[in-house]
C-alpha cells in the first residue's frame, strides 16, 4: 500500500524535465 504522495512526486518528477525540455523559455 503506497501513499499517493508519492505517486504525484514521481509523476511530477518523471514529466517536469520533459515539459520543460518540451516547452521553449520565454
Amino acid at each position: 500500500q503506497f501513499l499517493p504522495i508519492t505517486l504525484t512526486a514521481c509523476f511530477l518528477f518523471t514529466t517536469l524535465p520533459l515539459a520543460m525540455a518540451a516547452i521553449p523559455p520565454c
